[in-house]
């Protein structure tokens, strides 16, 4: 797993910045400036890195996350305010319902299916997440 650390910390004699594979997918820590940047690759023979997240070492308060959480809980600019979605993990990828989308993400590839009616989507959230409306 890689763990992260102002001193790159050397666990059993490795970089945790090095790079390391999980589920056949290659990660790696670099770092520009402030940052720190994780990087991933798909394809095991080429070496292609790409970057997925950049941030920066530094500890947060709950109380920094407040106004984007109001933001997200009330404004009518918030997506959140505007269509219902329910997600959720499984142990391959994510399952998302929402007014219009059935939604199943399964190790890396994305299928994306049409919900036409009212009853449809009641039926998904029944027998997807155990929601009964």
């Amino acid at each position: 797993m890689i763990a992260i650390s102002d001193t790159q910390a050397v666990a059993n004699g490795q970089d945790e910045r090095d790079a390391q594979i999980q589920h056949g997918r290659g990660y790696r820590l670099g770092g520009s400036d402030d940052y720190v940047v994780l990087m991933n690759r798909t394809d095991e023979g080429a070496n292609e890195w790409k970057s997925q997240y950049r941030f920066k070492l530094k500890t947060y308060s709950y109380s920094d996350y407040a106004e984007r959480c109001r933001f997200h809980l009330s404004s009518p600019d918030s997506h959140f305010t505007q269509n219902r979605i329910c997600s959720m993990l499984t142990s391959n990828g994510r399952i998302s319902v929402s007014d219009t989308h059935f939604i199943v993400s399964d190790n890396g590839a994305r299928r994306d299916y049409p919900v036409t009616s009212q009853a449809e989507n009641e039926e998904l959230l029944r027998k997807h997440f155990g929601i009964f409306l």
